[in-house]
């Protein structure tokens, strides 16, 4: 069963522009919405960004960046489906999916099939509406850990359960349409029942379990290769009270690894959220552990950072099914314009030092010093 997620964009820009503030301990996962004047200037952004990063498609494609790109994702694909030996048949998944900005994110009945080759899938999606900012969001989300490990193979999954999730992100300097090599993707979201790791909190699970401060599932940085591009390994994340299924991120430049296999200063040029095709979360939900989560189900419309992100774009990956079932895994890309001459502040969490996680309270610039030999 292929699905081939279209996002609006495969380009995505999300610049921290006013101060954040991430979960406190007891006041459980809800954000705050964005004020009118907030609102304003994102427009504004949005505004001077949709021209910057539409000179930067014509751009990548008289440079090739484009094809390769495309040849790269093919490459993953067959990669996956030969791992997992999976046989092609016809795709007989249900109609098509729509997001709360009703768009079409699933390739059925559009000529794609299981016998389609990889090649033929990207190309159906590098056809249809390329549009796609992520904004500056005065929410950056919950429970940042500073310190976490280089991924040097790009896996975050550890031991969790889950369906397994592929996603190549791919990043772009949009003043100079070129892929940004050699930056720092920091990932992080919930397990399968929506817990966080490197966080003890009312709200986060178990709070009695103190051992979780301490864990690193489903987080790590993971370097951009010579095509820009952060390949990462992980499981589909799961949702909690209050907040659709989403994934949080952020792009660093210009830092030092340490001999720890850690990451220290340097400048946070992007923190953004990506979400997920509506359609994807359910067939995903049925399994478990996902169908053991007990917290509500929040649908992207009604998240609380969802209808402020979806102005104007959407913030959804593209994605295939890797075989005839979520189950077998699911292979997803997308595209994310930064401004190098950014350096965010973001708010910290934790720290994983030496001796394990430590609470923080402090609000931390790009330039901290987050590697975790440096605050045992």
């Amino acid at each position: 069963m292929v699905q081939v997620n279209s996002i609006l964009s495969s380009f995505a820009i999300a610049l921290l522009t006013g101060t954040a503030v991430s979960h406190p301990a007891a006041s459980g996962h809800h954000h705050a919405r964005n004020e009118p004047s907030d609102l304003s200037a994102r427009a504004q952004y949005v505004k001077q960004s949709r021209r910057s990063l539409a000179d930067c498609s014509e751009s990548l494609k008289a440079r090739g960046h484009e094809e390769a790109s495309k040849a790269r994702r093919s490459a993953a694909i067959a990669k996956h489906r030969r791992a997992l030996a999976l046989t092609k048949r016809e795709n007989t998944s249900p109609a098509n999916a729509t997001t709360v900005a009703n768009v079409n994110h699933n390739a059925t009945g559009q000529g794609i099939t299981m016998d389609s080759s990889e090649a033929d899938i990207f190309s159906f999606a590098s056809t249809l509406n390329n549009s796609c900012i992520l904004v500056p969001e005065v929410t950056q989300g919950p429970y940042y850990v500073s310190g976490e490990y280089i991924r040097t193979d790009g896996d975050v999954r550890e031991t969790e359960l889950g369906v397994d999730l592929y996603i190549d992100v791919q990043i772009i300097d949009i003043a100079t349409c070129e892929p940004v090599v050699d930056a720092y993707v920091d990932w992080w979201h919930a397990n399968a029942t929506g817990v966080y790791s490197g966080i003890n909190a009312q709200g986060n699970g178990d709070y009695n379990d103190k051992t979780n401060i301490n864990k690193t599932f489903l987080r790590g940085l993971i370097q951009t290769d010579d095509m820009g591009v952060a390949a990462v390994t992980d499981k589909f994340g799961g949702h909690y009270d209050g907040r659709a299924t989403h994934t949080h991120m952020a792009v660093h430049i210009n830092g030092t690894v340490l001999d720890n296999g850690t990451y220290t200063a340097g400048e946070i040029t992007h923190i953004g959220q990506i979400f997920w095709d509506e359609t994807l979360i359910t067939d995903v939900n049925l399994n478990e552990p996902y169908a053991s989560n007990t917290d509500e189900i929040v649908e992207n419309v009604d998240d609380n950072v969802y209808p402020d992100e979806a102005v104007g774009y959407d913030p959804v990956p593209n994605y295939v099914y890797i075989g005839d079932s979520v189950t077998d895994g699911v292979f997803a890309w997308t595209t994310v314009g930064v401004d190098l001459t950014k350096d965010s502040a973001i708010s910290v969490a934790a720290t994983l030092t030496s001796s394990g996680g430590v609470e923080s309270d402090s609000t931390e610039s790009g330039t901290y010093g987050g590697g975790n030999s440096t605050s045992a």
